[in-house]
């Protein structure tokens, strides 16, 4: 969506982005949202869904390389003072000076349509060769944490892990009537990486529901992945999470 949308706040976990992550969970919708163009006033509450994605822009300055691009000085942001809510943008994409059929034009709604059709792709392909640098699983309430193994290689010169999880609101009433039931406090998952000698080589423990952990291999072969539940929501609910390297 190329509109702001979410008349109850920037930088708030409020009412509409409840329902976007409502949606997303049990619908099965991917929601992607231009951050807007109100830089540090913020993002309003339908970018600030966990279960989203608010798309923020960035000028590549007309080149192919990255090491030249800068954020958009419009380009909306959530600021550190709102800890309770996601940290927002999700990712960025060009939206700075953007040549189309009604002209030359920047924001955040030029930047998200490039996501948007990166998406669509991911979805239509067949994940048969990415499932091994890929999983998708769950924690129960019961569970505190999950392992997973990924094979480095010399041909691994950097190796990133992305973590990412989902908020899991619900109703209590049929007919959808009201307001989703909010899940609570987000469950709160760490990320370790360890060797094959079982010595921690990256982390990320962050609040937020992505956690991202890099590093350079100094030795090759199987390493461990741990997903870590260090904080479980205040109603008992399954956590959705996806996992994958490169």
């Amino acid at each position: 969506a190329s509109i702001e949308f979410g008349a109850d706040g920037y930088n708030h976990y409020g009412t509409t982005a409840q329902w976007v992550d409502y949606i997303a969970l049990n619908h099965s919708v991917h929601f992607v949202k231009s951050a807007g163009n109100a830089s540090v006033t913020g993002v309003s509450s339908g970018g600030m869904a966990y279960n989203g994605f608010a798309i923020g822009s960035i000028d590549d300055r007309n080149t192919v390389a990255p090491s030249d691009d800068l954020l958009s000085i419009f380009s909306s942001y959530s600021t550190s003072s709102s800890l309770t809510a996601a940290f927002k943008p999700d990712l960025c994409a060009p939206g700075t000076n953007i040549t189309s059929s009604v002209g030359t034009q920047s924001g955040t709604s030029f930047a998200a349509p490039h996501v948007a059709g990166a998406i669509a792709l991911l979805c239509q392909a067949t994940w048969t060769a990415a499932n091994v640098r890929y999983k998708a699983s769950t924690l129960l309430p019961s569970q505190t944490n999950k392992t997973f193994y990924m094979n480095v290689t010399s041909n691994d010169t950097r190796m990133r892990v992305s973590l990412a999880y989902l908020k899991n609101n619900s109703f209590s009433s049929t007919g959808h009537l009201g307001n989703p039931n909010i899940q609570g406090s987000m469950p709160n998952l760490n990320l370790y990486i360890y060797d094959p000698s079982g010595n921690l080589v990256a982390s990320s423990v962050t609040t937020n529901n992505v956690e991202i952990a890099e590093f350079v291999p100094k030795t090759y072969g199987t390493y461990k992945i741990k997903v870590e539940k260090v904080a479980s929501p205040t109603t008992s609910a399954t956590t959705y999470f996806g996992i994958s390297w490169y």
